[in-house]
This record gives C-alpha cells, structure tokens and sequence, in this order.
C-alpha cells in the first residue's frame, strides 16, 4: 500500500536536501586517536568529510551533520549551530552534529588539555588534542556543507517496505519460518 504525505498550500510536505564538504587537513595535523602522542598526519588514504542532511516538514527544520573526525567540542559545536540556526532560521536544538569518533583523524576543539591553559606554546598544541588551524577550516567547511544542505532543499515523497530474502548471507542469525531467529 502506498501512502502519501499530506500537503499543505499546494506544497509537497516534505523537503530534503543533502551535502557534504571534504575536511581532510593538510599534512602535520595532530591525529588524535592515541592520547598523549605526537602524531601527525603524513599521508592520506581516506578523505574526511562533513555530512548535512535537513529536512523540512510544515515549517519545521532538523539538520543532521556526521563529521569524519574523533570528536568535537561543545564550544566548536555551538559555533557551527548558532552560525546554521542565524542563516537558516532554524531552532539551534534541531541542528545536531556528531563525529565518527575515528582515531585515524584529527579533533575539532581542545580535548585534553581545556581551555583554561590559553599559555602553552605553539609547539605544545598537540597536548590539547587540537590544531587551532585545523579547527576554523573544519568550522567553516561544516558550515559550508550546511548551507550547501539548505540550498538544495527539495519534495521527497517517502515510501517504506518490507520483505525477507533467504537467499542471501545472514550475520550470525538465521530466521526459522516462525519468525524467530536462531544461531
């Protein structure tokens, strides 16, 4: 059965737009996947990206954002949803970020060492977590890849279904014809 999302105004209900930006750093940014190493970049065998997917329903807007990256800060965070809700009048709650969490990438923000140590020296910066460098380009791709995200807004019409091959591979389960699974 298929089913239709209501309209509103002669309007398609449902909007989406997707986007994404490469925030892979240049060479000798901290890596932060092992604490208290120095351990720069060198090479690159997989680009970093920033992920925006918005949705838009009836006046409503949610913005999801999937950074490739082992963390970031709230203060970092905060920076990129109060400059996503200014542009795009969106609730700063409905704009929500998270990072892969991958060890083989740099951080956005100071992790280790907080904010209230402001006197180590440039050399020392890899004991944050942190390149301050990195952290405005990655701020501003992400912010880029938001508006990207906006601009290409458009109708979507939503189905689902639902179905059970037995044919293929399974992980570690199989289904009995009662539905229960089993190993």
């Amino acid at each position: 059965r298929r089913h239709q999302l209501s309209t509103q105004n002669g309007k398609d209900s449902l909007h989406i737009g997707i986007a994404y930006a490469d925030i892979t750093p240049k060479a000798n940014v901290q890596l932060s996947g092992i604490v208290q190493n120095i351990r720069h970049g060198q090479s690159v065998l997989d680009r970093l990206h920033a992920k925006a997917l918005v949705v838009e329903s009836q006046g409503r807007k949610l913005c999801l954002v999937a950074l490739d990256v082992t963390l970031i800060t709230r203060k970092n965070m905060d920076r990129i949803r109060t400059a996503a809700a200014e542009r795009h009048s969106i609730d700063i709650s409905a704009v929500m970020i998270h990072a892969t969490q991958t060890h083989s990438a740099p951080s956005i923000g100071r992790y280790i060492v907080s904010d209230y140590c402001d006197n180590i020296p440039p050399e020392m910066e890899w004991l944050t977590g942190s390149n301050p460098e990195y952290d405005a380009y990655a701020e501003e791709a992400i912010v880029n890849a938001i508006d990207q995200a906006f601009a290409a807004l458009q109708p979507v019409e939503m189905g689902l279904g639902r179905g059970m091959e037995g044919q293929f591979a399974f992980n570690r389960r199989a289904i009995k014809r009662n539905g229960e699974a089993f190993m």
